[in-house]
């Protein structure tokens, strides 16, 4: 789930979107907001395994932003039994690697036009909790 990082975000008067498992959004969405009541955040529905999901996601997102700060590409899944995208990758490829690939392509046109703009890719969040703060 993608919450403790990007708490730093809404903070310094960033949007946050937050994509975690669908079964935790609106309890992250809710923690996020009892802790930093005017925060700008809201929850998209993506799904890195779908090609699909990812062209549709990036169309949604332009159409209501002409910017992005920072986009974190979190790899969702790891050590999963042998499985297939519907795109027809391999599960942890397509989401882990692909997806974001393909994800930040498209959105890529929106980072180059924003001062500052960053693009993280990580294996887990927990890895930069303690300089994301110091450095955002």
């Amino acid at each position: 789930m993608v919450l403790k990082p990007p708490k730093s975000l809404p903070a310094k008067g960033k949007h946050d979107f937050g994509l975690p498992q669908h079964t935790k959004a609106g309890a992250a969405l809710t923690e996020l907001k009892a802790e930093l009541p005017d925060a700008a955040a809201e929850i998209m529905q993506l799904d890195l395994a779908s090609l699909d999901s990812v062209r549709q996601f990036a169309a949604a997102f332009k159409v209501k932003y002409d910017r992005l700060d920072v986009l974190v590409n979190n790899a969702g899944i790891m050590m999963v039994p042998y499985g297939t995208t519907e795109d027809g990758f391999e599960q942890q490829l397509g989401t882990n690697h692909l997806g974001h690939f393909a994800l930040t392509g498209l959105l890529f046109d929106l980072l180059i036009n924003t001062p500052g703009a960053r693009v993280v890719n990580v294996t887990a969040l927990r890895i930069i909790e303690a300089a994301w703060i110091l450095t955002i």
